[in-house]
């Protein structure tokens, strides 16, 4: 069975991305956290939620991180969470987050945790600017799987080829997650 790993671009791949107009290599964190629904790929996501936001204050900056955390504890008990990733693109901050639907979401942002974190921004203004979103799929697709042995296509979520039964890694479905490979 192939295992789906990470394999880092080549410094030549890197070189031709360097040189598309607009393209820039951040340095930073990405945070992944994974919800009830994690065992779901984004095929099951019916809604995504995107939050941009910026600080400006060393002390507001540590509010913010400690308000924030204290909301993501509550996610893995989120009904209809699925995952969310957080990441800096220079000073910008984003989370994507996935939802299996809008209404789960607004579930979510309708919570205590969520509320009190809300009151918390808009009495300490702890970031600088803040933008959320939240996007209804307008159509979704199959992820599909590509068999190594036989070359068939089997729609996730699968844990053995349709074509000739060879078992296939949905990375989803995988118990632990996988770890990164020191690139």
């Amino acid at each position: 069975m192939a295992q789906a790993r990470l394999i880092p671009p080549t410094d030549e791949v890197k070189g031709l991305v360097a040189a598309i107009p607009g393209v820039r290599f951040n340095q930073g964190v990405i945070v992944g956290q994974d919800g009830p629904d994690a065992h779901l790929g984004p095929e099951a996501a019916g809604a995504i939620l995107v939050l941009h936001m910026t600080v400006a204050d060393d002390a507001a900056a540590e509010r913010f991180w400690h308000t924030t955390t204290a909301v993501k504890q509550t996610l893995p008990d989120a009904e209809g969470f699925i995952r969310l990733f957080s990441f800096f693109d220079g000073v910008s901050g984003y989370l994507v987050a996935f939802w299996r639907s809008p209404e789960h979401a607004k579930a979510f942002a309708a919570a205590p945790a969520h509320r009190a974190a809300m009151a918390a921004l808009d009495s300490e203004r702890f970031e600088y600017s803040h933008f959320v979103g939240l996007w209804s799929a307008h159509s979704l697709h199959d992820r599909n799987l590509y068999c190594e042995r036989c070359d068939a296509v089997t729609a996730a979520p699968a844990s053995n080829c349709r074509g000739c039964g060879n078992p296939l890694d949905d990375v989803f479905s995988r118990r632990e997650p996988a770890q990164p490979q020191p690139a």
